[in-house]
């Protein structure tokens, strides 16, 4: 240090947090600056910035994201504003910063995760879409977020909040996203390990991260046809402060949440390998989307269907009344699409279930996230029911083929003895 110097000073403009801290000359005491953000406080504060219409900066860190993702709902005052979060990991490839244009994130690495969703502009859902962007912000560096949509207004609102958003290329006849259509597409925008549908009231926690990392190193991990799903809690009136915060998120589960049946899985994880040629153009946020895709994992031969229910609390932020907001594709006037697309096909409803994967996740004592089988006890007794009906019909085929054989060699032996009996 330069001993004409009073004072050194560090600052630290990190991916995805930032801070400072200095020494006085001769002391060896290192100060850092506290951030707070309402009852919270921390040595550092996100990478985000905010600018005015001129280009001028407005607000950093906690006071960039207060101002301007909280007011994510249709404000004119914010339309001239420029908003940057995690900004250094956007533009770590650019020689320089420019910030009238509008930028794009790029990525030269395997991301862990790439989630994905989809939503129509809706006044009464702002602060339940709100909380879904600033929840899946804050899983992990290594997570990508993605929105399909093709409303312009909310494609800029989306991706200044750091998520990449493309549009929505196949629909059903109702207007309605085909889910195997939004895995391709996120399949050729992203490079990623594994890649998740949810539903866009869906909030997770770090603990999803940590299951599918379990789920990687377990040995199963190198499955092909990985499909990991779970059952939510369905929780009423998630602030933004609960959806941005872990700890607070797990505590609604256990203070105000209510686990769902095993017919509710709102999200489905897995890898550009699965298998999805023959799944049929079953649209989100419909009945059956969900549980046609786990009953033919299940019951296709030697399937990996992981249920990470225990490991993963999963929260599905209810803003409707009564029963309506616990089930609200049911409420929709083309509630029955998919049982229309699926109505001449021979499936079992009831292998579609949580409780009918193969295996499942669970916590030890010391935390650590193991894989188990699922024993057919465990299991609902009518999981396996089409595997059943198709093993009675190959033993009946079976003996058919004897059967037929027998009476083959019967009718020979006859036309050898009795040249008019033919078989």
């Amino acid at each position: 240090m330069d001993e004409t110097r009073l004072f050194v000073a560090a600052i630290d403009f990190g991916t995805t947090y930032s801070g400072f801290a200095f020494s006085a000359r001769g002391d060896t005491t290192i100060y850092t600056c506290e951030w707070r953000n309402n009852d919270l406080t921390s040595m550092k504060t996100p990478t985000s910035v905010l600018l005015d219409n001129e280009q001028k900066l407005k607000a950093f860190g906690y006071d960039a994201d207060n101002k301007y993702i909280t007011s994510i709902v249709p404000d004119e005052e914010m339309d001239e504003y420029y908003y940057f979060r995690r900004f250094k990991m956007t533009l770590h490839n650019e020689i320089q910063l420019k910030v009238q244009e509008k930028t794009t994130t790029v990525s030269k690495e395997k991301s862990l995760l790439t989630l994905f969703t989809s939503w129509v502009p809706d006044k009464e859902k702002y602060l339940c879409r709100n909380n879904t962007i600033n929840n899946w912000n804050l899983l992990h560096e290594n997570v990508s977020s993605i929105l399909f949509t093709n409303d312009t207004d909310l494609s800029r609102r989306v991706s200044s909040m750091g998520w990449k958003v493309l549009p929505v290329s196949k629909v059903g006849t109702t207007g309605v996203p085909v889910l195997k259509d939004m895995f391709y597409a996120s399949f050729a925008a992203q490079d990623s390990e594994f890649y998740a549908y949810a539903n866009g009231d869906i909030l997770f926690t770090n603990d999803l991260i940590d299951t599918i990392k379990a789920v990687i190193h377990s040995n199963i991990g190198d499955a092909k046809d990985l499909l990991l799903i779970g059952k939510r809690y369905d929780v009423r009136h998630v602030s933004a402060d609960e959806a941005t915060n872990f700890d607070k998120l797990k505590e609604t589960v256990i203070d105000r949440g209510k686990l769902h049946n095993a017919w509710g899985i709102d999200y489905f994880i897995m890898r550009k390998s699965y298998p999805l040629q023959e799944y049929p153009d079953l649209v989100i946020g419909r009945p059956l989307v969900d549980t046609y895709l786990v009953s033919e994992a299940v019951n296709r031969p030697h399937s990996h269907v992981v249920d990470i229910t225990k490991t993963s609390p999963t929260v599905h932020q209810v803003t409707l009344p009564g029963t309506a907001g616990i089930r609200e594709g049911m409420s929709k006037l083309d509630n029955l699409y998919n049982f229309k697309i699926l109505e001449n096909e021979k499936w079992n409803q009831f292998s579609g279930l949580t409780v009918c994967a193969q295996y499942f996740t669970t916590s030890s004592r010391n935390m650590k996230i193991r894989i188990k089988k699922r024993g057919s006890e465990g299991m609902f007794k009518r999981c396996h029911m089409q595997k059943k009906q198709a093993k009675k019909k190959q033993k009946q085929n079976k003996v058919l083929k004897k059967l037929h054989k027998k009476l083959k060699d019967l009718n020979l032996r006859k036309r050898n003895n009795n040249n008019d009996l033919v078989f």
